[in-house]
């Protein structure tokens, strides 16, 4: 099985304040040929993690996996050959500040948690010129997805409803409380005048935070999304809770629904 390679990516953020440079890992396919165009999934990680939360197989059993989980299904055939981007979901000058997150089990809205919030802006201005300048991806919104765990699925939702321009398909595994309610998010999809091709969501029944946020997205989301959404996938992992065994699982699925051959 011919592996892909993960690479560093350096661009500068002129989204923040003092236009700092910021890192991102590409996952870059085995077989890499400039000469073709390739889809890109933008992966996202939670709170009190960077860019390196889904590849560093350390910490919590699970991550690293999805390396191995990419390299499968394209040398198996069941989908074709893509890239993935995995930034640091923050947009503001504290990005490198983890631990001022979360204090005393709470999280805090400090300006680093905030700056989850504003990624929309850097992700249009900053990391996607970025990475089309650097490796040969497709450049229309039909061969990019966005996708993340916990608050990376938050921001999926949030923030990739109200840019629909720049994606085809949302997956968001393990959403939390700051998700925007179902109807929002329903309603900024419909009134977009884009189809979604794929709206992918997962979670653990187990999982007491998310779960709720879970359950109360499925009916109200596509209710107010209607035929903007060509494929809305739905699904809840029995016993599941907040972990790369819930994740993993979600980003295969979507993945293959994606990206099929």
């Amino acid at each position: 099985m011919t592996k892909g390679a993960v690479c560093d990516l350096y661009y500068t953020a002129t989204s923040i304040e003092g236009a700092p440079q910021k890192h991102a890992f590409v996952y870059v396919p085995g077989g890499y040929c400039p000469a073709r165009q390739y889809p890109v999934l933008y992966l996202l990680h939670g709170i009190c993690k960077d860019e390196r939360e889904w590849l560093s197989p350390i910490e919590e059993v699970g991550r690293g996996e999805c390396v191995h989980i990419f390299d499968r299904l394209i040398a198996s055939g069941t989908v074709r050959p893509f890239l993935v981007v995995f930034p640091n979901g923050r947009t503001c000058r504290e990005f490198t500040d983890l631990k001022g997150e979360v204090i005393d089990g709470a999280v805090v809205m400090t300006p680093a948690v905030k700056g989850f919030y504003a990624f929309g802006e850097e992700l249009r201005r900053d990391l996607i010129p970025a990475v089309e300048r650097e490796y040969s991806a497709e450049s229309s919104r039909a061969g990019r997805a966005l996708a993340g765990l916990s608050m990376g699925g938050i921001q999926t939702l949030n923030i990739g409803t109200e840019n629909l321009d720049l994606f085809s398909s949302l997956g968001s595994f393990s959403c939390g409380p700051t998700t925007k309610p179902g109807a929002r998010l329903g309603d900024a999809i419909r009134e977009s005048g884009e189809k979604v091709k794929v709206l992918y969501l997962n979670c653990g029944d187990a999982d007491p935070l998310c779960y709720p946020i879970h359950r109360g997205l499925e009916h109200s989301l596509i209710a107010h999304a209607g035929k903007a959404v060509e494929n809305f996938v739905f699904e809840t992992v029995k016993g599941g809770v907040h972990d790369f065994g819930v994740w993993n699982e979600g980003l295969e699925r979507f993945v293959r629904l994606v990206f099929a051959q």
